[in-house]
């Protein structure tokens, strides 16, 4: 049977300041973890292995920002659709172009 890993919040969990009623962070991450960048954890994680509460705040982060820039309304015009879409491809051909011109791992 797999070992079952523990990613609670230690019981003394030093409080976030500032905090506001929505960012549920503090309630799991410790304050050394989330003075971290979680895009500068990303890059570490690329060559070395981070605690098991560093990665779940990369995965935490993750989830938090996903989708929200591709939101789109349903009643648009299809014209308008087509050139969002044209100005989306020319842009993901750039951003891959550099990628492979910097040899980047990822998006990240």
């Amino acid at each position: 049977m797999p070992k079952k890993l523990d990613l609670h919040p230690p019981e003394n969990l030093s409080k976030k300041e500032n905090v506001n009623e929505f960012d549920t962070s503090h309630k799991r991450f410790s304050i050394d973890i989330l003075k971290t960048d979680p895009y500068t954890l990303r890059y570490k994680a690329l060559n070395e292995k981070l605690s098991l509460f560093q990665l779940s705040y990369i995965l935490y982060h993750i989830a938090n920002h996903k989708g929200t820039s591709s939101i789109r309304s349903f009643s648009e015009d299809a014209k308008v659709k087509i050139k969002e879409n044209t100005e989306t491809a020319k842009h993901a051909k750039k951003l891959i172009e550099t990628m492979n011109a910097k040899n980047y791992l990822t998006f990240g």
